[in-house]
């Protein structure tokens, strides 16, 4: 009966599961909290297999919101910094009628697998770009520690690593950066990564925080 982040209910599912304790005083128990604590006993492997059988094996109900969102027909390429697969299931559900794209950025990898397809077109394949990778059970394919997270944001603006096709393409378009509470440092992350080293007019882009 009460509204809650899907990130604490993934938290307290992983902890009961690998019996981590939460720390008295702790406000929030996200599942970021508990696979930094769980990571400090456990192997990245084992820590990737937790964290994937709780978010992506077991069966989560798709958000209201990322439903209405995949019903507008208009926007074709959406780009989530969560590691779950329910804004793809959304679109895959929602676009029936053609193949959603899924690209899943890892630090370091290969370009042609981690960055935007040369073939996309948004008239033709909408697509969800998971930019901190997406849950599985294999170590180094999802930010699963707050370590992580930096790893993969230094990837995503190094020259050498980043999925340039994929700034390329959204600084040609408008920008919504949907979200709930994001910290400032995420905005200025998408600002600088998609217009940064680039000679070419500024990008329109809007921030809406629920």
């Amino acid at each position: 009966g009460e509204a809650t982040r899907l990130y604490d209910m993934w938290g307290s599912a992983l902890a009961a599961q690998t019996q981590i304790v939460r720390p008295e005083g702790s406000r929030r128990w996200t599942i970021y909290d508990v696979a930094n604590l769980l990571s400090q006993r456990e192997n990245a492997g084992e820590v990737a297999y937790d964290i994937d059988d709780v978010v992506r094996r077991r069966s989560w109900p798709i958000p209201e919101s990322l439903k209405n969102l995949a019903n507008i027909q208009d926007f074709s390429l959406y780009v989530t910094t969560t590691v779950d697969h329910l804004m793809f299931q959304a679109m895959t559900e929602a676009r029936k009628d053609t193949e959603v794209e899924q690209i899943k950025f890892t630090p370091r990898g290969v370009k042609s697998a981690v960055d935007l397809p040369n073939h996309f077109h948004h008239d033709r394949s909408p697509g969800v770009y998971h930019l901190f990778g997406a849950a599985s059970p294999t170590d180094g394919t999802f930010a699963k520690t707050e370590d992580d997270l930096i790893e993969y944001s230094w990837s995503l603006l190094d020259q050498q690593y980043a999925p340039e096709n994929l700034y390329d393409y959204l600084q040609k378009k408008t920008v919504l950066l949907l979200g709930c509470n994001l910290p400032d440092w995420l905005g200025r992350f998408f600002i600088h990564a998609i217009n940064g080293r680039r000679n070419q007019e500024a990008i329109n882009m809007y921030y809406v925080s629920l």
